[in-house]
This record gives C-alpha cells, sequence and structure tokens, in this order.
C-alpha cells in the first residue's frame, strides 16, 4: 500500500496520532469493536508504524480501545455496566456545569444553545446521524463552557470519547432531529431559572431520562468481555 504525504509532523507523533484516532472515535468514524490496523493506519497518515503502536497503548490506557492476542487492538465495545456509568458521570458533571451556567449565563448564551437545536430541527437528509451527533457534541460542549471552569472543562473532555462510543450504540437516537432538539429544550429550559440547585436536579434528572431511553434502544454484547490488555 503507498503511503499518503505526512499529515502530522515528526514532533510528538505519538500524542498527534493519538489525536487523530480520538478525533475519529469523537465523530463516529471508528466505531464500538472496530480494528485497529497499525500498517493501514499509519499509510493514512504518512508516518511509520512506530507512533501509531504508541498511540493505539494509549488508546488503551484511556479505556477506549483493547487488545486481543489472537485479532490484535479494537475500538473497545461497550457493555450496559458501562453505559451506566458513563451517563450516570456524565450527569453528575453536566448537572454541576448547569448549576455554575445559570450564575454566569447571558441572553446571549441562551440563544447561542437555541440556535444550536434550531440546527438539530433542519437536519435533514443522508448525513442525518452524523450531523445531529456533531450538533449533540457541540451543545453539550458549549453547555459545559459556560460553567467557566477549567478542571470541571478537562474532567468532561476526557469523558467526551466515551460518550462518543456509547452514541454508536444509539444511531436511532439520532435519526430525527425535532425530537432531539425538544430534549436539548428542556435542558435550556432548565438554565433559564434564576435556581443554581435545582437547575442542577433538573439537568442531572433529564440527562438520566435521555439516556435510560437511549440505552433501551441500544445494541451491545451481553456476554462477559475477555480480560483486557493494557500497553
Amino acid at each position: 500500500m503507498a503511503r499518503a504525504p505526512a499529515v502530522v509532523s515528526r514532533n510528538t507523533l505519538a500524542r498527534q496520532v493519538y489525536e487523530l484516532l480520538l478525533g475519529r472515535i469523537q465523530n463516529g468514524t471508528l466505531r464500538p469493536g472496530e480494528r485497529l490496523v497499525e500498517a493501514e493506519i499509519a499509510a493514512s497518515v504518512g508516518t511509520s508504524r512506530g507512533p501509531v503502536r504508541e498511540a493505539i497503548a494509549m488508546l488503551q490506557r484511556a479505556g477506549l480501545a483493547t487488545a486481543d492476542p489472537f485479532v490484535g487492538a479494537s475500538i473497545t465495545a461497550l457493555d450496559r455496566r458501562e453505559i451506566v456509568e458513563i451517563y450516570s458521570l456524565r450527569s453528575v458533571l453536566e448537572g454541576y456545569a448547569a448549576s455554575l451556567a445559570v450564575q454566569r449565563r447571558g441572553a446571549q448564551e441562551l440563544a447561542e444553545l437555541r440556535s444550536i437545536t434550531a440546527q438539530m430541527r433542519e437536519t435533514k437528509g443522508p448525513r442525518t446521524v452524523s450531523r445531529l451527533r456533531e450538533l449533540d457534541a457541540r451543545f453539550h460542549g458549549t453547555l459545559v463552557q459556560l460553567a467557566g471552569d477549567q478542571h470541571l472543562w478537562h474532567a468532561w473532555e476526557r469523558l467526551r470519547a466515551r460518550i462518543a462510543l456509547y452514541h454508536s450504540t444509539v444511531e436511532g437516537a439520532f435519526s430525527d432531529g425535532a425530537r432531539l432538539a425538544r430534549m436539548h429544550d428542556a435542558l435550556i429550559d432548565a438554565l433559564r431559572a434564576d435556581d443554581p440547585a435545582g437547575t442542577e436536579q433538573r439537568v442531572r434528572a433529564q440527562l438520566i431520562t435521555n439516556g435510560e431511553e437511549w440505552t433501551a434502544r441500544g445494541s451491545w454484547p451481553e456476554t462477559k468481555k475477555r480480560d483486557r490488555t493494557e500497553g
């Protein structure tokens, strides 16, 4: 296979390949269970296999990839228990973010969130799922940014890729823009109250409700996973 022109510099190559693969997980290009073939990835980014191997090891340490001695590395396939844990933690982080945002938000910030839900309603056509996933990520990222807390932002960013893996199992939830917009309108309504504690509880409850509804539609292995190889 011919190697493509380099698209990453030679400095910190492994980190850059990791960020590239992370982006593919977040946008749904890399899906749960998909194999990570070193030679193919190296050819696609124009580097040797060494940095790719290191990048895959970084994904494993982050819990985003698993290693199998027979088939090699692949993107992590989540089970029900992990889904519950991810959404429980997400509700805590975003509920707290909402409580902080209430104290800082103004008409402009709410208008920005309303603009995103308006785009959700308008989304139709063959790219509906990928476009709605992108808008969903933008909405929640904007909500967390409104909190103005860098430590909170970094904690949410670390969880973001695992949320993206979960969304790959519930793509039916991203087929109806109007329905998705209504779910997010409920979050915006919670932000309009001058009650940080009440807003936190409403946002947490709404996220848990959304997660339970989507999880009921999801598909993932129910059997126990093989032990993971770290490294």
